[in-house]
């Protein structure tokens, strides 16, 4: 087999240093610097010239093991780092590299592990957010691929051009992958041999800690896919080291970011192929308790039917033969698995809270049976509230238009339930879920009460009376709840009183259990918007969301709370707008969900919202809907222009590339524009004037929302001065 001339190194790599001595290095970089045309970028001209040094250098080494080790120490300068240039700058020094590399022979075994560090360097930059970098990493990646003899002749399978891929996209099912890091991960995984396979996933990790946000998920969406294709070739050992490895670099993620939820969401893969390897991992507990990463894989694996059932399978194999104690010391694997029990039970998902006591009954046969026969029993003990549960399923994981539920035949009567033990239970509950010194008796009692709410809205369990007395009741409790300082409690509070606004108590009347909750339960969840916590605030703005729904179709005679509600309304419009840049996408869409609430057009406004998660000038045009919203009144109910201004510049503290503080100049200048500066007080103009300034030089002058920003200043200018105020 022979190569294509592109494949075969330059000889010019090799002329110009004898010697790798820093003097000859610097001499060379001013020969090219003088030599460069004196009207080109100064940028281009350093680039250009580290260019030379990089070939140069690589004439010493001309071996994988010399590029590899050349190109860690180009990509260490910045080639992961937040700032563009620097991404650009060491994707140009990484191309000289592969146009310079040699050529991996098959029999060059040892070699290959170097060949796939260079891709996993690369790869991520496939999908990197910057055009220019993305160009630059593809021609790298192409000219590796030439260089590997396994590979060259299928670039246009692994690499299709745009017109291929286009027509790729066009052609086959839409579940396929289609971007071109998708693309060139699935081939990887074809042509790679199998003893290089774990190599190229160990060094492939590391990209998950790229600054670039798109680059991470690049990488991510790599290693999920190698997984799929390549796992199930992996031995026990290889597997269990992978799954470590994944545990290692979740830890270094922040602690329950949607990065490190996709990171060990790769845990599934393996777990299904090496499910033993997986638990073996999981219950390898240190100084007693679980890592974070393991909590969240625990919770990520659960999520999957068929591995929820053989972790409880297994977990109680392991406490019904297992010695809980041996030499007056516990059994760690024993502990460890019962810790494991815990953290199931407490996953707020529907198949774990309806499927595990069915699964425990029967776990002894639950790998012999089919799924649908271990299942099907708890499908017939609840065939009263099929479509209340799916809609708060899906309002909980975060749905904006839960599907249509299929009705099934009621075939057996539900079991009843003692009311009596139900109010005992209750009355329990709201006599400690104000402990004030236990925040765990608080949290249980919360979910406690949340479960009477539940059982009390099923007309068929009979608890008409104990909701007419104690639903209220159990309202006000947890509407107290949401002051609680312990975050965690607050996040159950909310989950609760979302099923309170999901699933009303038979037994209450309807327009003063909606009243209840817009009147009161609206003005405490304004201050959970700003939130450290992620997942609080996405659990807010889905509730609110459920109030806007509430409050858009209240009769006439309870219009007194709709009208409070409308205050409530009023302020969190302008915060909805601006957290559509939050860092977290999931608040992103809960956001979305909200704001369509709030337009009264879900549908309608879809797009718009959608577009304005990503772009200024589209937030703007959001901003002019806002102000015309509900005949100009949706930002104005019992609330005026400072306080907006006042919402935006809280915002506007720092700067971080590309963050929520873009949004928030760009939302309160365009307020300004459309309702005009001279109904705004004189220092809020000026503290806004100097918060906007202060982001604009900040900014990185590559950054893409620079000439936007300064778009923004102009039109702060342009503006009606504020008149002074009144001697």
């Amino acid at each position: 087999m022979s190569l294509p001339e592109s494949a075969v190194p330059p000889a010019s790599a090799s002329a110009p240093l004898a010697t790798a001595s820093l003097e000859e290095i610097a001499r060379l970089f001013s020969d090219e610097w003088s030599s460069s045309p004196p009207e080109t970028e100064p940028e281009a001209r350093v680039v250009d010239c580290c260019e030379l040094v990089v070939a140069a250098l690589l004439s010493h080494a001309r071996t994988w093991l010399g590029v590899s080790r050349l190109m860690q120490a180009v990509h260490s300068a910045g080639g992961s780092g937040p700032v563009e240039a620097l991404r650009w700058a060491s994707a140009r020094l990484t191309l000289v590299l592969c146009e310079n590399a040699p050529v991996l022979l098959t029999s060059s075994r040892r070699e290959v592990g170097e060949w796939c560090e260079c891709v996993a360097l690369i790869l991520p930059h496939v999908g990197d957010s910057s055009l220019a970098v993305r160009r630059a990493s593809r021609d790298a990646m192409r000219l590796l691929l030439e260089r590997n003899e396994q590979s060259h002749d299928r670039i246009e399978e692994i690499m299709p051009t745009e017109l291929r891929r286009k027509n790729r996209e066009c052609s086959t099912d839409h579940r396929r992958p289609c971007m071109l890091h998708q693309l060139l991960a699935v081939g990887l995984a074809d042509v790679l041999p199998s003893e290089a396979v774990p190599a190229l996933l160990q060094h492939l990790m590391k990209g998950v800690h790229n600054s670039d946000l798109r680059a991470a998920v690049s990488t991510i969406d790599a290693l999920h896919l190698i997984l799929l294709h390549r796992a199930s070739s992996f031995d026990k050992e290889t597997a269990a080291k992978m799954i470590s490895t994944i545990f290692d670099d979740a830890e270094k993620l922040p602690s329950g970011s949607v990065l490190q939820q996709k990171v060990l969401a790769c845990t599934q893969v393996l777990a299904s192929s090496h499910f033993d390897s997986a638990i073996s991992e999981l219950l390898e507990v240190g100084d007693g308790e679980f890592s974070q990463s393991q909590l969240h894989a625990i919770r990520v694996m659960v999520k999957e039917k068929p591995l929820l059932l053989r972790m409880l399978n297994c977990l109680t194999d392991i406490l019904n033969n297992s010695f809980p104690s041996a030499d007056g010391q516990p059994n760690r694997v024993v502990t460890a698995a019962t810790e494991a029990f815990d953290v199931i039970v407490r996953v707020e998902d529907s198949a774990v809270v309806l499927y595990s006591p069915s699964v425990l009954e029967t776990s002894t046969i639950a790998e012999e049976a089919p799924i649908e026969h271990v299942l099907g029993p708890v499908d017939r003990l609840t065939p009263g509230c099929h479509e209340d549960c799916s809609e708060l399923g899906h309002t909980e994981l975060g749905d904006e238009s839960p599907p249509k539920p299929k009705r099934c035949h009621q075939t057996q009567a539900a079991p009843s339930i003692p009311s009596d033990l139900v109010a005992k239970c209750a009355e329990c509950f709201l006599s400690v879920v104000g402990d004030p010194e236990q925040p765990c008796v608080r949290k249980h009692a919360i979910k406690g009460l949340a479960n009477v709410l539940l059982l009390s809205a099923d007309k068929e369990n009979g608890l008409m009376e104990l909701a007419e007395h104690k639903a209220t009741d159990i309202l006000d409790q947890l509407m107290m709840s949401l002051t609680d300082i312990e975050t965690e409690l607050v996040c159950e509070a909310v989950n609760a009183c979302h099923r309170a606004a999901v699933l009303r108590p038979v037994g209450c009347d309807p327009e003063l259990w909606e009243s209840q909750l817009l009147s009161k339960l609206g003005p405490a969840l304004l201050p959970l918007t700003d939130s450290p916590s992620p997942i609080l605030r996405k659990s807010c703005f889905y509730l609110l969301s459920k109030l806007c729904q509430i409050a858009a179709v209240q009769p006439t005679t309870t219009a007194n709370a709709s009208r409070s509600f409308c205050r409530v309304e009023a302020r969190i419009a302008v915060t909805c707008a601006l957290r559509l840049w939050d860092s977290s996408p999931a608040v992103g869409d809960a956001v979305k969900s909200c704001l369509a609430m709030l337009l009264r057009e879900p549908e309608a406004a879809l797009p718009l919202l959608v577009e304005s998660a990503k772009s200024p000038a589209s937030l703007s045009e959001l901003v002019g809907v806002l102000v015309n919203a509900r005949d100009g009144q949706l930002l104005f109910s019992d609330c005026d222009l400072d306080y907006h201004i006042n919402i935006c510049c809280g915002f506007m503290n720092g700067i971080t590339e590309g963050s929520i503080e873009v949004a928030a100049a760009t939302v309160a200048v365009i307020l300004l524009v459309h309702i005009g500066a001279t109904r705004l007080d004189r220092e809020t103009f000026a503290e806004l004037r100097n918060r906007l300034m202060r982001i604009t030089v900040a900014l990185n002058p590559w950054s893409l929302h620079k000439p936007h920003m300064a778009h923004l200043v102009g039109l702060l200018a342009t503006l009606p001065a504020v008149p002074s105020p009144a001697v």
